[in-house]
């Protein structure tokens, strides 16, 4: 029964990736339904086990990848907008999932945007990345968020990275080098 479950998540989140598309996803706006049905996949997958996890992983193609990385960027906002540890840590547990050697640099960038938003919220980055390291389905990427830490202040900025924070409307955008910010985000 586990292992359908597993299944039906990988076809839900394939779903959305169609439904909405990456581009459209990536500009809507801050928070909507798509984050809080990823929310609710990633949620379902804290119950999982590794070989069950790894699964799920291993149904993902390329678009739903994308999408749980979009997720995870959006969620390093939503937490800190919204005061919620909770949904940075769910972005926490999306990002480790994908993290792999294919797409390390991306998951880098990530990686400082929670740094960045955990650090705003006054929390203890590595209480929080311990935690969600229980959930990786690889030693690669337990280590690539473990040795995130014991990086210099310096190469842990988001400005390290091309980044820069920014306070919208309706709080804290994150903007990658010169790229229009989405309306969504406002």
């Amino acid at each position: 029964m586990a292992k359908e479950r597993v299944i039906e998540k990988a076809i839900e989140l394939s779903s959305i990736a169609e439904d909405v598309g990456l581009r459209q996803y990536r500009k809507s706006k801050l928070p909507n339904n798509y984050d809080d049905a990823i929310a609710k996949i990633c949620k379902f997958l804290k119950t999982t086990d590794n070989e069950q996890r790894k699964e799920f992983v291993s149904l993902l193609d390329d678009q739903s990848t994308s999408i749980l990385l979009s997720f995870c960027d959006r969620m390093s906002m939503v937490g800190v907008r919204y005061n919620s540890t909770h949904d940075l840590f769910t972005g926490l547990i999306a990002l480790i999932l994908i993290a792999g050697e294919n797409n390390y640099q991306d998951i880098l960038v990530s990686i400082s945007l929670f740094y960045h938003s955990i650090a705003l919220l006054r929390l203890d980055p590595r209480k929080l990345f311990t935690a969600a390291s229980r959930y990786a389905t690889s030693e690669y990427a337990r280590n690539l968020f473990m040795n995130f830490l014991d990086r210099s202040p310096k190469d842990q900025r988001i400005t390290a990275f091309g980044i820069k924070e920014i306070q919208g409307p309706n709080g804290l955008i994150y903007q990658f080098g010169n790229v229009k910010i989405p309306d969504g985000w406002m």
